[in-house]
């Protein structure tokens, strides 16, 4: 997986950071990151290092599988996505978009780590 994980405990926080070529099945296997005493955690997903490689079609999949997910198990913490390259970051936005229009408004991007941070501490 082309993905790194760290779990602060503590701060009940996943820090993720991608590298290389990242695929639906990969942001899928992020996402079932949060199931147990990690569902309610916050997440910073760093895709600054990577190259998505997803179709239009998986995003709205994504998006429905957060929906349906909220819908059966309630909301989970918030979800930073900091995506520093303009294609990825409009790609992101999209995912956000979706999640909105389905009633999910933990979901949101950034440009820079900062941004995420703080809206990640906002909470």
């Amino acid at each position: 997986m082309p993905f790194v994980v760290f779990r602060d405990r503590a701060r009940r926080r996943l820090d993720v950071s991608a590298n290389g070529t990242l695929t639906f099945d990969d942001f899928a296997a992020i996402l079932r990151l949060r199931t147990g005493d990690a569902r309610e955690y916050t997440v910073l997903f760093d895709v600054s290092g990577a190259t998505p490689e997803v179709t239009a079609s998986q995003v709205h999949s994504a998006a429905d599988r957060v929906k349906d997910r909220a819908e059966r198990d309630g909301p989970h913490g918030r979800f930073a996505i900091v995506a520093a390259e303009e294609a990825v970051f409009g790609l992101a936005q999209a995912y956000v978009h979706m999640c909105q229009r389905a009633g999910i408004d933990t979901i949101a991007v950034f440009s820079t780590r900062e941004e995420a941070e703080r809206w990640l501490s906002d909470e």
